[in-house]
């Protein structure tokens, strides 16, 4: 399964980061995912007002957050 990797640093702390995943439908692509990961930003966002995102990919999911 595709997902949205960001890398998101604690906004008090830029210096620690730490990756989250968005999990894309199945059946998806990498070019549907990097369409879709910035509308997906916004909320994400707004769930983790701590966090600021440095940097995103699309990727497979790993098991560590399904």
């Amino acid at each position: 399964m595709l997902a949205i990797i960001i890398q998101a640093c604690l906004i008090a702390h830029p210096g620690t980061c730490e990756e989250h995943q968005i999990p894309i439908l199945s059946g998806g692509n990498t070019y549907r995912c990097t369409m879709l990961a910035p509308l997906k930003f916004p909320g994400w966002a707004k769930k983790h007002p701590d966090l600021r995102i440095k940097r995103w990919r699309c990727g497979v999911m790993t098991d560590d957050e399904q």
